[in-house]
């Protein structure tokens, strides 16, 4: 597919799967981020700038959020309804919380700047 053709596709498969591979939303060939959890300022294919303004990623953070809550609720419910003990009830759910975060981080903002991107005019 030609970068015209790439630059077009604002499907949300398109959006999903660049996501899924940390591709850049505009040329789908540079990568979003350099290490797992060190952005690149700019993709390096194409120069499209990832954070077009201070504060661009409070969206991404609102992503993370669900994502920690959605992930979360179902193991602090068992645990709730669970005979065990209020540390275990609230360390189980904080512990997995800290373990997520650095996915969350990554994952959040990948799926941000592709809605991003496909929702431009």
């Amino acid at each position: 597919m030609s970068t015209d053709a790439k630059n077009r596709d604002r499907s949300l498969s398109g959006a999903l799967l660049g996501a899924l591979f940390n591709l850049c939303p505009y040329c789908r060939e540079g990568k979003i981020f350099a290490s797992f959890l060190k952005m690149n300022a700019k993709c390096p294919s194409c120069g499209l700038v990832f954070e077009r303004e201070p504060g661009y990623f409070l969206g991404a953070m609102s992503i993370s959020y669900s994502m920690g809550f959605v992930g979360i609720l179902p193991v602090f419910l068992i645990l709730l309804f669970k005979d065990v003990s209020l540390a275990w009830t609230v360390g189980v759910p904080a512990v997995q919380i800290v373990l997520m975060s650095p996915f969350m981080f990554r994952i959040s903002r990948l799926i941000y700047i592709h809605m991003d991107r496909r929702t431009d005019t």
